[in-house]
């Protein structure tokens, strides 16, 4: 997407987005934000720390986004684990996910599809995971499916503590950063045992 184009996505928000969120962002400040991303990709540091990195800069540049995540489904058997997070509340929701087998980074890793849902609307669609997660504080969910390989297949999870939700614009930076990519590293070469997870979602 080039500068032109991402200024006129920006500019022209569907009529149900909400205006405040939509008028926080700045094209110069985000295209700036998109070109840091593409040069994050390009650099050679080890798999654990680009994810990690990949959380950071996308929290940064989505002002309704308090927390993020990496999701993975495992090559063999398609079972997930975060393996990158800024927070470990955001692990916890990840993780009360799996043990529902149900929630938004779940259907967008499995169905490479964006999700972005309301607490309410996550409770109608997922009332075993919303059960698990109630009182955490999380009110809004953004989830966009990462495809690195033909095996792996992963999903990048935004969370946040404001019940004003995600808005479209935010779903269209999210599909800004996270296109069809192709993770090096340890995502190729068919490893079986799965992505080496972030020390920062290590529990201690």
């Amino acid at each position: 997407m080039t500068r032109d184009e991402l200024c006129m996505a920006l500019g022209a928000p569907a009529p149900h987005v909400d205006v405040i969120t939509a008028h926080q962002y700045d094209c110069d400040e985000i295209a700036v934000a998109v070109e840091r991303f593409g040069a994050l990709l390009r650099t050679s540091m080890p798999l654990p720390s680009l994810l990690q990195s990949v959380c950071a800069q996308v929290v940064a540049t989505i002002p309704t986004a308090d927390m993020a995540a990496v999701t993975v489904l495992s090559p063999r058997d398609k079972e997930p684990e975060t393996v990158a997070c800024t927070d470990e509340r955001a692990l916890d929701v990840d993780v009360d996910q799996y043990r529902a087998n149900e929630g938004p980074c779940l259907d967008a890793a499995r169905t490479r599809q964006v999700v972005r849902v309301r607490i309410d609307g996550a409770a109608l669609r997922w009332p075993g995971f919303a059960k698990n997660v109630a009182g955490m504080g999380v009110a809004s969910y953004l989830s966009a499916p990462l495809t690195t390989d033909d095996d792996h297949v992963g999903a990048l999870n935004l969370y946040s503590f404001d019940d004003h939700g995600f808005s479209e614009i935010d779903e269209v930076l999210l599909q800004v950063f996270v296109p069809r990519w192709r993770v090096r590293c340890g995502m190729r070469g068919g490893r079986s045992s799965g992505v080496p997870r972030s020390r920062a979602c290590r529990r201690r």
